[in-house]
C-alpha cells in the first residue's frame, strides 16, 4: 500500500498483477470504460445545450452589440442620438415582446462570462475608426462646403443673388450650375481644383491664372469629422444660406456612420459568438478530461484495495 501511483502502474504492467488479479483488473477496466462513455455523453449533451443557448440568444446579442457600438460612436459625436444610427424597426424577442432600448444586460453578461469575448470587444473599440466618416459623398460635400464657406466669408462684396447661387453650388444633388455646364465629369464627382476653378470663373472670385488662390481654396484643410459635425450644429449655421447643405451633410454623415456601425457590429458579434462557441467547447473538453481522471483514480484505488486484500489473504495462509 506504500507504493505510489506511478509504481503501482508499473507493477500492473510488468509485475504480473494483471494476470494474478485478472477478475479485479477486468472490473477496473469495465468501470473505467463505463465512466468514460458516461462522461463523454454527459459533456456532449451539456455542450449541445450550451451551443443551443448561444444560438437562441444570438439575435439579442447582435442587437445589443449594435446598441453598444452606437453609444460609442455618439461619445464622439455628442450631437447624435444612438437611436438615429440603429435600424428603425425595434428588435423583437422570440416571445414577441420588445426589448428596452437601454437594455445591454445580455451583452454585458456575455462579456463577463467569456474572457475572449470581452477581449474581442475591447480590441474592437480600441481599433475602431469611428472618428472618421469613411463615406465618399460625405467627404466630397464636406470639402465643397468648406471651400464655399471660405469664399462667402472672404468675399463679402458678392451680391445676395451670387451668394445664394454660390451656396447652392455646394450640394451634390442640386441643379447643375451654369459654371459647370462644360465639364465632362459628373457634378457630384468633380475634383476640388476643377470645382474651385469653375466657381472662380463664374463669380469672379479670383483672376484666371492665380495659382496661389486656386491652390489655397482647393487644398483647404478642414477640422476632423467629429469637430466638423459639432460645428454644423452651432447656432452660427441657423438661418444661414448654407443651411440646406448643412442638412445634406448631416444626413450623409448619418448614412456613413450607419454603414460603419452595421459592418462593425456584424464583425464584432461574429467574433463574440465564435468566442462563446470556442470557450464552451474547450470547457467541455477540459471538464471531460478532469472528470475522467478522477473516475480513473477512484477505480484504481478500488483495484489497489482488491489486490492488497488478496495479498493479505495469501500472506495469512
Amino acid at each position: 500500500t506504500s507504493v505510489d501511483a506511478a509504481g503501482f502502474d508499473i507493477l500492473l504492467e510488468k509485475g504480473g498483477l494483471k494476470s494474478q488479479d485478472s477478475a479485479a483488473y477486468a472490473t477496473y477496466c469495465d468501470t473505467v470504460n463505463t465512466a468514460e462513455q458516461r462522461i463523454q455523453q454527459e459533456e456532449k449533451e451539456r455542450l449541445e445545450k450550451s451551443l443551443a443557448e448561444i444560438k437562441a440568444t444570438s439575435h439579442r446579442l447582435r442587437d445589443q452589440v449594435s446598441r453598444y457600438l452606437a453609444r460609442k460612436i455618439c461619445d464622439l459625436y455628442p450631437t447624435l442620438d444612438p437611436e438615429d444610427l440603429l435600424p428603425l424597426k425595434a428588435h423583437q424577442e422570440q416571445d414577441g415582446s420588445s426589448q428596452p432600448a437601454d437594455d445591454l444586460a445580455h451583452f454585458y453578461h456575455v462579456c463577463a462570462t467569456y474572457k475572449s469575448a470581452d477581449r474581442a470587444v475591447k480590441q474592437a473599440v480600441t481599433e475602431a475608426k469611428f472618428g472618421s466618416i469613411n463615406y465618399p459623398n460625405f467627404s466630397r460635400l464636406k470639402k465643397r462646403f468648406l471651400i464655399v464657406k471660405g469664399m462667402l466669408e472672404k468675399h463679402r462684396e458678392l451680391s445676395e443673388e451670387h451668394r445664394t447661387e454660390l451656396a447652392k453650388a455646394v450640394s451634390l444633388n442640386g441643379e447643375l450650375p451654369a459654371a459647370f455646364k462644360e465639364t465632362r465629369t459628373s457634378f457630384a464627382k468633380l475634383r476640388s481644383r476643377s470645382y474651385v476653378q469653375a466657381l472662380g470663373r463664374k463669380f469672379s472670385i479670383f483672376k484666371e491664372g492665380d495659382e496661389e488662390t486656386l491652390k489655397a481654396y482647393s487644398e483647404v484643410n478642414g477640422p476632423s469629422d467629429t469637430d466638423f459635425l459639432k460645428s454644423l450644429s452651432g447656432t452660427v449655421m441657423k438661418g444661414s444660406i448654407l443651411a440646406p447643405s448643412v442638412e445634406e451633410l448631416q444626413n450623409l454623415a448619418l448614412d456613413g456612420l450607419r454603414q460603419n456601425l452595421e459592418s462593425s457590429a456584424k464583425a464584432l458579434a461574429d467574433k463574440i459568438i465564435s468566442a462563446q462557441k470556442r470557450e464552451v467547447d474547450d470547457a467541455a473538453k477540459s471538464s471531460a478530461k478532469t472528470r475522467f481522471a478522477s473516475a480513473e483514480q477512484e477505480a484504481k484505488l478500488v483495484l489497489r484495495q482488491a489486490i492488497a486484500n488478496r495479498l493479505c489473504s495469501s500472506g495469512k495462509k
